[in-house]
Protein backbone atom coordinates (compact mmCIF):
# COMPACT_ATOMS: atom_id res chain seq x y z
CA UNK A 1 0.00 0.00 0.00
CA UNK A 2 1.28 3.45 -0.91
CA UNK A 3 1.36 5.84 2.01
CA UNK A 4 -0.66 9.02 1.53
CA UNK A 5 0.59 11.75 3.90
CA UNK A 6 -0.40 15.40 4.03
CA UNK A 7 -0.78 18.25 6.51
CA UNK A 8 -3.85 20.40 7.00
CA UNK A 9 -5.13 23.43 8.85
CA UNK A 10 -8.79 23.64 9.82
CA UNK A 11 -10.31 26.89 11.06
CA UNK A 12 -13.31 26.45 13.35
CA UNK A 13 -15.40 29.60 12.90
CA UNK A 14 -17.09 30.77 16.08
CA UNK A 15 -15.10 28.49 18.38
CA UNK A 16 -13.97 29.94 21.72
CA UNK A 17 -12.93 28.98 25.22
CA UNK A 18 -11.93 25.33 25.50
CA UNK A 19 -12.68 24.65 21.83
CA UNK A 20 -9.73 25.14 19.45
CA UNK A 21 -10.07 27.85 16.83
CA UNK A 22 -7.41 26.20 14.64
CA UNK A 23 -6.62 22.52 14.28
CA UNK A 24 -3.43 21.49 12.51
CA UNK A 25 -2.95 17.82 11.70
CA UNK A 26 -0.61 15.41 9.99
CA UNK A 27 -2.74 12.84 8.18
CA UNK A 28 -1.52 9.41 7.04
CA UNK A 29 -3.85 7.22 4.99
CA UNK A 30 -6.85 9.15 6.30
CA UNK A 31 -5.93 9.11 10.01
CA UNK A 32 -4.48 11.79 12.28
CA UNK A 33 -1.01 10.83 13.48
CA UNK A 34 -0.07 14.20 15.01
CA UNK A 35 -2.20 17.19 15.87
CA UNK A 36 -1.83 20.72 17.26
CA UNK A 37 -4.79 22.69 18.60
CA UNK A 38 -4.64 26.50 18.86
CA UNK A 39 -7.04 28.21 21.27
CA UNK A 40 -8.36 31.78 21.17
CA UNK A 41 -6.23 32.75 24.18
CA UNK A 42 -3.05 31.67 22.34
CA UNK A 43 -2.62 28.31 24.09
CA UNK A 44 -1.17 25.47 22.06
CA UNK A 45 -1.73 21.78 22.77
CA UNK A 46 -0.59 18.73 20.85
CA UNK A 47 -1.21 15.01 20.56
CA UNK A 48 0.37 12.01 18.91
CA UNK A 49 0.17 8.24 19.40
CA UNK A 50 2.31 8.43 22.56
CA UNK A 51 1.09 11.55 24.32
CA UNK A 52 -1.81 14.01 24.51
CA UNK A 53 -2.20 17.44 26.12
CA UNK A 54 -5.48 17.81 28.00
CA UNK A 55 -8.47 17.57 25.68
CA UNK A 56 -6.30 17.50 22.55
CA UNK A 57 -6.30 13.90 21.35
CA UNK A 58 -6.08 12.15 18.00
CA UNK A 59 -9.37 11.49 16.29
CA UNK A 60 -11.02 8.09 16.73
CA UNK A 61 -12.45 8.13 13.20
CA UNK A 62 -10.91 8.66 9.77
CA UNK A 63 -10.51 12.30 8.70
CA UNK A 64 -12.81 13.67 6.04
CA UNK A 65 -11.17 14.96 2.85
CA UNK A 66 -10.20 18.64 2.97
CA UNK A 67 -12.88 19.52 0.40
CA UNK A 68 -15.60 17.92 2.54
CA UNK A 69 -14.44 19.78 5.66
CA UNK A 70 -14.24 23.04 3.71
CA UNK A 71 -17.84 22.58 2.51
CA UNK A 72 -19.11 22.66 6.11
CA UNK A 73 -20.39 26.11 7.13
CA UNK A 74 -18.52 26.21 10.47
CA UNK A 75 -15.12 25.19 9.06
CA UNK A 76 -12.48 26.18 6.53
CA UNK A 77 -9.76 23.71 5.60
CA UNK A 78 -6.57 23.95 3.56
CA UNK A 79 -3.54 21.78 2.95
CA UNK A 80 -0.35 23.23 4.41
CA UNK A 81 3.36 22.55 3.94
CA UNK A 82 5.08 19.96 6.10
CA UNK A 83 7.56 22.61 7.24
CA UNK A 84 4.77 24.84 8.53
CA UNK A 85 3.34 21.97 10.57
CA UNK A 86 6.75 20.96 11.92
CA UNK A 87 7.50 24.53 13.05
CA UNK A 88 4.20 24.68 14.93
CA UNK A 89 4.69 21.19 16.43
CA UNK A 90 8.07 22.23 17.81
CA UNK A 91 6.62 25.53 19.16
CA UNK A 92 4.27 23.70 21.55
CA UNK A 93 5.80 23.81 25.06
CA UNK A 94 6.49 20.41 26.57
CA UNK A 95 5.13 19.69 30.03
Amino acid sequence: MVEHRYWQMVTWHGAAGDTPILVFAEIVNGWEVRKVDVFDDGRLARADARDADGSTVLGSAAVLPITAIDDMPDFSAVEIAREAFEALWLAVPED
